[in-house]
Order: structure tokens, then C-alpha cells, then sequence
């Protein structure tokens, strides 16, 4: 017998009549037909792509950290833009770490990027743990609670309700700190110590199971970016064959959200980094740890091919991140700014200079000097990406909102009910 070529394919396979391919074309344009009728356009499922949508930004939100949003999506893709340069709206986003790794700074700083932009951000502090003078000095509205609204709720049943409702209403960012942290009204409700039905590991992965599905289609619909955080947990090693420990992020919500996010990413701290400052207690000057290098990597990323890249960034204590550093260490790698020894030097487009000793001491002086720092980050960008840069400006579609419908939902979250099952409001009973 002759060797089958190797990409032969059976005739069958892929061979059918005229009258064959013309039946099967009329039952397809039969159930559309049917579908359509059944769901008007408005509820229909159908989607339709355009070609213009491979040649624009994926709609998303700065980061404010030049690294995250080019490890994410400010690769060129063959079209020549940028394919997601932030965290995408309309999806989850996950970051996970270990203790002091830079979750919460992050977020915090996508808050403040967000709220600089005009948007409006809800915080769910389920940890009770911010900061918010740290939250102030990052640039977060934290006393505007019409743009920056912070909720610590006691149950993950009402900050669910919180986060369906704004959902719904079409806020642009939800930040969620931690996935992990909210005690279900069972667990809230029962002794301490009780190690009964209700006090289960897993009925908070049971939740978010539940609830993350309903989530993705509301969120996809209000264009809201939800950006939830979980810890590092080591792996407990009982037995044989177990796998000898590790870690993992925690398994009270944590793997829905592995499962569900578009974009997962891991920050690990790589350095502690160290300099000289004044000790308030002994009245000297000594060497203690002034930020961290933080190591981000893309586990998951399905808004654009970055998935497996990582970057590194940096950290200071009391300030959040250091994006002037992290573009001048851009800039000096591409000749745009020369480094001999220790001095740095950036010649302007108007033919003057910049010269200083010393990463902090230049940092100092290009952003004191007016326009310099504009100049710089615009040419740096640009070498970076290699094409214009366009972030874009979508807004949520407006929605059909009533006040009533939603506050009927929420209430039904609270008590422990669906989204799709809500409770009439004229039913409901309020207690003081």
C-alpha cells in the first residue's frame, strides 16, 4: 500500500453535494430565524464581529505602572496597536502573592489612575485592613465617595450585593481585597470555635462558584473591571505522594477566580532594597529598607500573547510605585538617556541638558524642570511600543436602569437568594 501523505484528509470529510450544502445552509438561516424571534435583537445572543475591532486597543484601564501595562498588552500585535495596555474592562482580574509582595498597591494605584480619568471606583475591604492615608498619598479620592466608595462589609453576602448593584449600575472599577477574606452570613452567624456544617472550608468557594458565572455576563455587558486579590497559602504536605508541599493561593474563592479571570497575575517580592535615612529614635542616620523589587509575572492572560512574560518593577515605602525610575532604566537602555558611571544625561529637543549624579538625584531634577519629564516619557513610550500610542476612550453602553429592579436584587443577595430570584421590594422588611 502507497504512505498516506501526511496531511491527506478523507474525502468525506470535507466533501458534500450542492444540494447537501444548500439544505444544511436553509436549516441554519431556519433556526436563526427562530432564535431571533424567540429573542428579540435587543436580549439576542448573537454576535457579530467587525474587522475594525483587530486594529483598536481592547477598551482598558491604566494601571499607572508603565511595566504592568506593557506586560499585559503593549506588545504590537500585527496590526500594529496595542492590544490591551492596562487591565481590560468587561473582565476579571486576578493577583495573587505572598505577604508584602504589592497587591494591595497595585490596586490601589489602578484606583487612583482610574479616578484621575473621571471614573468611579468601589473598594470592597473585606480585610478591614486599608490604609487610607497610604491610599491618599497613592492619589485616591479616599474622602470623595461618589468617585472612591469604600465598603467593609461583615458577610460576603453583602459585599456581593454591593458588587452586583454596582455593577449593574456600571461603575468602572471593583477592587476586591480579598477574595478570600469575607465570612459567609453562616460563619458570621455561628459560635467561634463551632466546627459545624456552617463553618465549612468550603462554603465560600461554593459561593464565588456559584456567583463568578453571573458576574462575567454582567460585567461584560457594563463594561466594569473587576479586580479581585488572593494570597499565598503553603500547601499542607499529609502523606505519601502528595506532592511535598509548595504553595498555592487560598481555596475559599481562590480557584474560581483561577478559573474565571481573564487575566491572572503573580507579584513576588525579588529584593528588599535598602538606603540611608534619618532614625527619628536615635537621631542618626542609618541603612534600613526603603522599597522592594517586585516581580511580575502573566499566568493568564487571554486579552492579548503575553501570557508567561514577566517584568520587574519597584516599590517604595510610603510612596507606591516608582514609575519614574522604571522609565528612566527604559530610556537609558534604548541611548535616550546616556549613563557614564553614575551620572545621567538627556538632551532635550531644544538642544538643552539634563545632568545629574545618581538615579535620585536625576529623578529629582527632570521632574522639576518644566516639560522635561512630558518630553521624556513621550519619546521613551514611543520607543517602547514602536507605534502611537491610543488608549481608548470607551464607555459602558448605557443600560435600561431601574433603581427599583436593582435594589430588589441586592436585597435578594443579602438573603442568601440569586441574582435571577429576586424578592419583590414591597415584601421586604427593614430592621434597625
Amino acid at each position: 500500500m502507497p504512505p498516506r501523505k501526511k496531511d491527506a484528509v478523507p474525502q468525506a470529510a470535507v466533501c458534500r453535494t450542492d444540494g447537501t450544502v444548500q439544505k444544511k445552509k436553509g436549516a441554519l438561516a431556519q433556526a436563526r430565524a427562530v432564535m431571533n424571534k424567540v429573542f428579540p435583537a435587543e436580549k439576542s445572543a448573537e454576535v457579530r464581529i467587525d474587522e475594525s475591532r483587530f486594529k483598536q486597543s481592547h477598551p482598558h484601564l491604566p494601571t499607572g505602572s508603565i511595566i504592568i501595562d506593557f506586560l499585559i498588552g503593549g506588545i504590537a500585535n500585527k496590526e500594529g496597536v496595542l492590544p490591551c495596555p492596562g487591565f481590560p474592562r468587561g473582565r476579571l482580574v486576578n493577583i495573587y502573592g505572598a505577604e508584602s509582595s504589592g497587591k494591595t498597591t497595585l490596586a490601589l494605584t489602578v484606583a487612583a489612575e482610574t479616578c484621575r480619568r473621571g471614573g468611579e471606583v468601589l473598594y470592597i475591604d473585606w480585610e478591614h485592613s486599608i490604609d487610607v492615608a497610604y491610599a491618599k498619598s497613592l492619589g485616591v479620592p479616599i474622602e470623595d465617595s461618589d468617585t472612591f466608595l469604600l465598603v467593609q462589609p461583615e458577610t460576603l453576602e453583602k459585599g456581593l450585593a454591593y458588587l452586583w448593584g454596582m455593577t449593574k449600575a456600571g461603575v468602572d472599577l471593583i477592587i476586591i481585597d480579598s477574595v478570600a477574606a469575607g465570612a459567609t452570613t453562616a460563619q458570621w452567624e455561628q459560635a467561634l470555635g463551632d466546627k459545624g456544617e456552617i463553618g465549612r472550608v468550603g462554603a465560600k468557594a461554593a459561593k464565588w462558584s456559584e456567583y463568578l458565572p453571573q458576574l462575567k455576563a454582567m460585567i461584560a455587558r457594563t463594561n466594569t473591571c473587576v479586580v479581585g486579590i488572593s494570597q499565598l497559602r503553603a500547601k499542607i504536605d499529609t502523606g505519601y505522594n502528595r506532592g511535598g508541599g509548595g504553595e498555592t493561593t487560598t481555596q475559599q474563592g481562590g480557584w474560581a477566580w483561577k478559573f474565571y479571570s481573564e487575566v491572572r497575575m503573580s507579584l513576588r517580592k525579588i529584593m528588599t532594597e535598602k538606603g540611608k535615612r534619618h532614625d527619628p529614635i536615635t537621631h542618626t542616620t542609618i541603612e534600613t529598607a526603603v522599597g522592594n523589587v517586585v516581580l511580575a509575572k502573566m499566568d493568564k492572560c487571554k486579552v492579548s500573547a503575553s501570557q508567561g512574560r514577566d517584568a520587574k518593577f519597584y516599590i517604595v515605602y510610603g510612596e507606591g510605585i516608582d514609575d519614574t525610575r522604571s522609565l528612566i532604566e527604559m530610556a537609558s537602555s534604548r541611548g535616550l538617556v546616556k549613563k557614564g558611571g553614575a551620572w545621567y544625561t538627556f538632551e532635550r529637543s531644544d538642544g538643552t541638558f539634563i545632568k545629574s549624579q545618581g538615579m535620585e538625584s536625576f529623578k529629582k531634577d527632570i521632574q522639576n524642570t518644566p516639560g522635561a519629564w512630558e518630553e521624556l516619557q513621550g519619546i521613551a513610550l514611543e520607543a517602547l511600543k514602536g507605534t502611537p500610542f491610543s488608549e481608548t476612550e470607551d464607555l459602558p453602553p448605557e443600560d435600561d436602569f431601574e433603581a427599583d429592579e436593582t435594589l430588589s436584587e441586592v436585597l435578594s443577595i443579602l438573603d442568601g437568594g440569586s441574582p435571577d430570584r429576586a424578592v419583590p421590594t414591597e415584601e421586604l422588611e427593614f430592621e434597625d
